[in-house]
């Protein structure tokens, strides 16, 4: 009967020091967050400075990129239109011209339509 005794006791303490451990466990894991917290703030406040860097850099370029996807949208409508002034060119250079040698000289035929395409417009 005493040994039985002193072992629930001994128990007893044990699961008293357990508590204390476990509440001592949680106040020193407080203390390390409030120890670590101005390392973290620095990091945040870098993490915040870096990102905000890369917005402004980031909407710079997304502006650049509309800006040269604007132009090349006027480049390609220009391209249409001098195809389409190539082509007629083309159609009425062959349907006037009688020489072979003028329609398949295509360095004439460039400088004709140039000089045919700036007389019209």
């Amino acid at each position: 009967m005493y040994v039985e005794k002193s072992i629930c006791d001994f128990d007893n303490k044990l699961v008293i020091r357990h508590e204390t451990l476990k509440k001592i466990r949680h106040r020193v894991e407080i203390i390390r967050q409030v120890f670590h917290s101005p390392t973290v703030y620095c990091r945040a406040l870098v993490e915040v400075v870096r990102r905000r860097r890369f917005s402004l850099q980031y909407s710079s370029v997304s502006v650049i990129f509309s800006r040269l996807k604007f132009k090349f949208c006027e480049l390609v409508e220009f391209s249409k239109l001098h195809f389409t002034w190539f082509c007629r060119f083309v159609a009425r250079l062959r349907t006037f011209s009688t020489s072979a040698s003028v329609s398949s000289d295509v360095k004439t035929l460039y400088n004709y339509y140039y000089c045919y395409y700036w007389a019209a417009s």
